[in-house]
């Protein structure tokens, strides 16, 4: 059976749909994640010993996007997502802050709290409460890798569909 000039057009077009939708889904799925310069930026800010986990303002680490509801992510006062610009902003002008806001309320404003290693969500100096990301040991490889950050890493991805759609368009053509 012979496919139509038609059908033939049909099949390519909705080939192609997929291929530009399959390709603006790898452009977005990686901005929609938290970002692994995050923490560096709050360490340089406040001039930490050590780069916070990301779990003072995400609900898990590494954070995405989405997790950010823990109380000091609300100090801040940005809304998600975030470019390194803002975040740097915010910390710089809670730092500068005469008052400082209280995420815990344990008594120790959340900028000293950072500065004196602890976590700002967490009342108490117990379990939980440290925020220094281990570097070395068992408890590094517990976190997960960070997120992709720049699309082009996706690209390989890319290059396998684009063959699969060319290599099943032949096959259709040939025994169609």
């Amino acid at each position: 059976m012979a496919l139509t000039k038609t059908v033939l057009l049909r099949r390519m077009t909705v080939g192609r749909g997929l291929s530009v939708a399959s390709v603006a889904l790898l452009f977005s799925a990686s901005a929609a994640q938290a970002s692994p310069r995050f923490p560096g930026i709050v360490q340089a800010e406040l001039e930490m010993s050590c780069a916070p986990k990301c779990s003072i303002c995400h609900t898990e680490n590494p954070g995405s996007y989405g997790t950010e509801t823990q109380p000091f992510a609300d100090t801040l006062g940005v809304n998600a997502p975030v470019d390194d610009e803002e975040l740097r902003e915010a910390v710089k002008k809670l730092n500068a802050s005469a008052t400082q806001n209280d995420s815990d309320n344990n008594g120790t404003g959340d900028i000293d709290e950072l500065k004196a290693l602890t976590d700002p969500n967490v009342a108490g100096d117990g379990e939980g409460s440290e925020v220094c990301v281990p570097q070395y040991g068992c408890g590094a490889a517990s976190f997960a890798r960070a997120p992709v950050t720049q699309p082009f890493e996706s690209v390989w991805l890319l290059a396998a569909l684009g063959s699969w759609l060319v290599v099943r368009r032949a096959r259709h053509v040939k025994h169609g």
